[in-house]
Order: C-alpha cells, then structure tokens, then sequence
C-alpha cells in the first residue's frame, strides 16, 4: 500500500478530509482550505475589478469600482437595512413554506405509486412554467404585498426539496427494508428507522438550493409588484442609473443567500454529522 495513505491504525481516525498528496488534512489544513483560500480569491478579485476600472477609467454608470459601490452601502445604511428586512423576511417565509409543503407531498409521493403517477408529473409540468411569467398573475389573484411574493418565493423554492426527498426516500438498499420485513417491521417503522434516516441527506442538498432560490423567488415578485425590498431598490436604482447602488442591493442579494445557504449546511453537520459534505474532501 503506498505510504502517502494514512489508515485507521495510523491516524488514529475514520476517513476525512485528503490532501492532494493524499494525506489526511488536519484541523488547519481544512480551515485553510474550505475559508482563507476562498477568502484570499475574493479580495483578489475585488482588488483586480477596481484596478481594472480605474486604469481603463470606467465610467460610473456603466461598471463601478468597488469602493464606490462600498460608499453607496454606507450613505444610506438605514434605508437599505430596512429593505433588507424586507427581502430577508419573504426569503425566509417562502423557504419555510416550501419546507412545510415539500418534505410531505414527497414522502406521500416516494410511498404511493398513484401519486406518484398523477400528482408528481404534475409537479414537474408547473415547475416548467417560467416564474416571471405567472408572478403577475398571484399579484391580480392577492395583490400587492409580503403575502405575494412569499407565495413566488414559495412556488421556486419547493421543487427542488420535493425531488431531493422522494429521491432520498427511494435510495435505500433493498438489505434494510428486507431486514426491517423480516423482522415484522410496519410501513412506519421501516420510513422511520431505515427511509427517512437515509434520506436525510438528500433532503439536505434539496433544502441548501431551495434556500437560495428563495431569495430569487422573493425578488421576482418585487420585480412585478412591491413597495419595499432590494428587489424595488434594484429597479428605483437603474431608472436613475445608479448603478453602484444597483450592485449595493445584489451584494447585499447574495450575501443574504450564502448566510441562508451556511445555516442549513451547519444545520445539517449538527443533525446529521455522520454524513459531513467536507469529510469526502
């Protein structure tokens, strides 16, 4: 066996995280990787976006520098924390309603074979219809209002965790549900201790893109119709082009997204930390 290989008797540990060199990562190893290196890469990028604005002499409206994005951020901190809340609040509501609605209608599909040929292609022929195409018509059906866009929020974020979980549910190796048969188990015993258990993980992956696809959903519906929110920044912000202030509110758009997304995922090393995406690395 070659010697750049570590096992149990000698690390003293299951499988982790491998270098490319083929030994076991330690504790700073990973940190390094998983945040200083992805760290260091963006305030390169930040650095070159600036240098290459300046240097070229850019102008403002078209591309701004990211210092002047930055002083956009800090002109008017309360008004865009407040729509911040806004947005923050239709992602989180229409994430949760997915949650609410998905994980269910799965399970019911993943242990009903009529339902799984009668509602689930349904489900895929809605999930074919652009978003932007029927958000007008939930804001002629409730409205405008938080209700609206947490409903398109909702209708975004769901598919993904309905196909993940009746995919997870599905995934089981025919040894468990036999062992689980033979020893007299009930349907319910055998979703409980041997399906849904699997298919935690599963649910997890559904559950990280559903929570990014949230904050699309919330925006979209105060594209078509809202009062409040980045999206409405967005749009007030290139009628006057302001774009630095545009690229402020995506900023702050996609930091909403990668603190949703690093919840569930510390979520689901707290619930399920046999299966840690990072101990494959």
């Amino acid at each position: 066996m070659p010697r750049d290989y570590i096992g149990p008797s000698e690390a003293g540990t299951t499988t982790g995280a491998w270098s490319p060199g083929g030994e076991k990562l330690t504790a700073l190893g990973r940190f390094v990787t998983l945040y200083v290196f992805p760290g260091v890469t963006l305030v390169f990028f930040f650095f070159l976006w600036e240098f290459i604005v300046r240097a070229w002499d850019i102008q403002r409206f078209i591309l701004p520098a990211p210092s002047e994005i930055w002083k956009e951020m800090t002109l008017l901190p309360g008004y865009l924390l407040k729509n911040t809340w806004v947005t923050l609040e239709e992602t989180i509501l229409g994430f949760l309603l997915s949650v609410v609605v998905g994980i269910p209608l799965a399970t019911a599909i993943a242990m009903n074979r009529f339902l799984q040929n009668t509602i689930y292609p349904l489900i895929i022929w809605f999930q074919a219809i652009p978003k932007v195409a029927i958000a007008p018509i939930f804001l002629i059906w409730m409205g405008v209002g938080i209700h609206t866009n947490v409903l398109i929020g909702f209708t975004i974020a769901f598919f993904p965790i309905v196909v993940s979980t009746a995919t997870g549910l599905h995934a089981v190796e025919p040894e468990m549900l036999d062992l689980v048969r033979s020893l007299s188990g009930t349907k319910f015993q055998e979703f409980r201790m041997i399906r849904f258990p699997g298919a935690l993980p599963f649910i997890f992956t559904g559950l990280k893109v559903s929570v990014t696809l949230s904050v699309i959903g919330a925006v979209i519906g105060e594209f078509v119709g809202a009062e409040e929110g980045l999206g409405v920044l967005i749009l007030q912000a290139g009628d006057q082009l302001r774009t630095a202030f545009s690229f402020a509110s995506l900023f702050v758009l996609s930091a909403i997204a990668m603190i949703l997304f690093g919840f569930v995922a510390l979520m689901e090393k707290i619930l399920i930390p046999w299966h840690s995406p990072e101990d494959s690395r």
